[in-house]
C-alpha cells in the first residue's frame, strides 16, 4: 500500500514516515508540509492513502479531505 502524509511538524512526518516504512507491503509515496503543497504536487494514483493532520496551517486537514473527496 503506498501512503501519502500531510503533516507541518517535520519531526512527526519522520517518525510517521519510518513507521509506514516498517511495515511490510507499505511505503511511504509522498510527504507534505500542508494542505496546499499536497494540492500542488497531487497526481492520480500517487497513494492509496493518506494520513492527514487535521491542524494544520493555512487549508485544514478537514478542508484537504473535502478537496479530495471532489
Amino acid at each position: 500500500m503506498r501512503i501519502a502524509l500531510v503533516e507541518d511538524i517535520a519531526a512527526l512526518q519522520e517518525t510517521f514516515a519510518r513507521m509506514i516504512q516498517a511495515i511490510p507491503g507499505h511505503s511511504l509515496a509522498a510527504a507534505f508540509p500542508s494542505a496546499e503543497a499536497a494540492k500542488d504536487a497531487l497526481q492520480p494514483g500517487l497513494a492509496d492513502l493518506f494520513v492527514v493532520d487535521l491542524d494544520l496551517p493555512g487549508a485544514s486537514g478537514i478542508e484537504f479531505i473535502r478537496w479530495l473527496q471532489e
